[in-house]
């Protein structure tokens, strides 16, 4: 099973459409058929996957991502059925297992770069904080500016959060303000996309007026001028790892409960 947040909340987000894509490529080799589910609330999700596991209509599943509020998985947990989650896991749990990059880390290093450019007045463009990924990346970033000593401006962190619409209101936003932010730091590719939309429909010149850093992918990175700078996301690793992992766990093999994929 792939179990996903809300149809709403991942559309239009490349990451979890490539991640996807791994993950089915990985269970058509060894012979796994994959479920595809949506839900509209967690409660929902929770109550779908207890009913397969019941049924035993499944053997495993993957989260395509980690819920901050981890009862969710603490409910999970009792079934003796693996779990592999993309994403941060901070609870102690038998059955569920973690696959997923250093996003804390990540995003010191990307707004490090930036005040190592000479940037001071940074802002930061993030996607909705119920979720691990979303919060250790806002993190990164505050954790930067405070090593730095530079005031954090509450202005100019900004949720954008989960689709085109309210990503390109939330750049509106930011880009409206005076004083301009000379940077920002995406949180993710929605992020970037509507950054540089916004910059363009004001006339902003990036780099040369607004320095744009954050995570992006191959296709972003190749559609997108200037290229942004930051981290490309290795949706292909996160997927085959999370796939490898789950089919060792079935076959009663043991596996690492946290795996950390580099960004190199």
């Amino acid at each position: 099973v792939i179990s996903t947040r809300s149809a709403k909340t991942t559309a239009g987000n490349p990451f979890f459409s490539e991640v996807l894509h791994a993950i089915t490529a990985k269970a058509e080799e060894v012979g796994f058929d994959v479920i595809l589910q949506t839900s509209r609330s967690t409660e929902d999700d929770l109550q779908k996957c207890e009913s397969k596991i019941k049924q035993k209509l499944i053997k495993g599943i993957i989260m395509l991502s980690s819920p901050a509020d981890e009862s969710f998985f603490a409910r999970l947990d009792k079934y003796n059925v693996p779990v592999v989650v993309i994403g941060k896991v901070e609870g102690d749990y038998t059955n569920v297992y973690s696959v997923d990059t250093d996003n804390y880390r990540d995003s010191i290093t990307l707004t490090n770069a930036l005040i190592e450019s000479g940037h001071r007045n940074i802002a930061c463009l993030h996607a909705p904080l119920d979720v691990h990924v979303s919060i250790d990346r806002v993190n990164g970033y505050k954790s930067s500016l405070q090593a730095h000593n530079i005031k954090m401006r509450d202005e100019w962190v900004i949720d954008g959060g989960y689709t085109h619409e309210t990503a390109l209101l939330a750049s509106r936003k930011l880009l409206s303000q005076q004083p301009l932010p000379d940077a920002v730091f995406a949180t993710d590719s929605l992020k970037l996309m509507s950054l540089y939309r916004v910059a363009a429909e004001k006339n902003i010149s990036i780099p040369k007026q607004l320095a744009v850093v954050g995570y992006s992918n191959e296709l972003l990175s190749f559609m997108l001028t200037p290229v942004p700078g930051g981290i490309d996301v290795p949706t292909q690793q996160l997927g085959e790892q999370s796939c490898n992992l789950l089919f060792n766990l079935i076959a009663g093999e043991k596996g690492l409960q946290n795996i950390t994929v580099s960004t190199q």
